[in-house]
């Protein structure tokens, strides 16, 4: 859900970046209201080309479970999208891949750029969370980095949301078409220089996550899904 806007205490921006340092990570804890509009477009833009190339928009749906249809015991319930009538309508035609196959013939999509204006717009602060480089080891510590941010600003009464851009792993030209495939390889190129530019990330750094905070925010209509413990981890004598 779309909070109000408000911003964050300086005593509370303080203590979100004193977790993700713990762990040997570096926020970047956007609040300034143009640079917030900045950060809107890059990932507005790159919401587009995650429904437009065939590949991210395979992966993206693939995630998503529909009540009724799908079992709800892995994935997204689509019900906590948090979707209006008339979103949820868009959404059904926006799986059909033939559909996005069109709307990217005719360079289109302006409309599939609005939900992610619209939730950044609403938030208190954009929460990136940056690392050194892309080795294995600092994206160990900044997924505890990750862990740690969203459990203290949860405790605070934030409300949280992952909304990183498409590219948010992509380190390498390889990736990047991996990704869009030759056609959006460029677009997405583009787009990933628009988020670090808007964000202010340093050259060289990676991005573990990117969070949307909010205050005042209504309660999620809909709880996911846990697994038991039991199937998440492994024992020894089990190895």
């Amino acid at each position: 859900n779309n909070g109000d806007g408000s911003p964050l205490e300086p005593a509370l921006a303080r203590r979100l970046s004193d977790a993700v340092a713990s762990e040997r990570g570096r926020l970047l804890l956007i609040t300034d209201r143009p640079q917030l509009d900045r950060c809107a477009d890059a990932l507005a833009e790159s919401d587009r080309l995650r429904f437009l190339s065939p590949d991210l928009h395979d992966s993206m749906f693939r995630e998503l479970r529909w009540p009724g249809r799908d079992s709800l015991h892995d994935g997204i319930d689509v019900r906590s999208l948090e979707l209006g009538p008339l979103e949820l309508a868009s959404l059904s035609i926006t799986v059909r891949p033939e559909v996005m196959a069109l709307l990217g013939d005719w360079e289109g999509g302006s409309l599939l750029m609005t939900r992610a204006k619209a939730a950044i717009n609403s938030c208190s602060a954009l929460a990136v969370v940056a690392i050194e480089n892309s080795l294995p080891a600092s994206y160990l510590a900044g997924g505890m980095a990750v862990e740690r941010l969203w459990i203290e600003a949860q405790q605070a009464g934030l409300s949280v949301q992952p909304y990183s851009p498409a590219s948010v792993y992509a380190v390498d030209d390889e990736a990047f078409v991996e990704l869009g495939g030759e056609r959006f390889a460029q677009s997405l190129r583009h787009a990933d220089h628009l988020f670090r530019s808007a964000s202010g990330l340093p050259d060289g750094a990676c991005v573990a996550l990117v969070l949307r905070l909010c205050t005042n925010a209504p309660p999620a209509s809909v709880k996911s899904f846990r697994r038991p413990l039991d199937h998440q981890t492994v024992t020894q004598r089990e190895r």
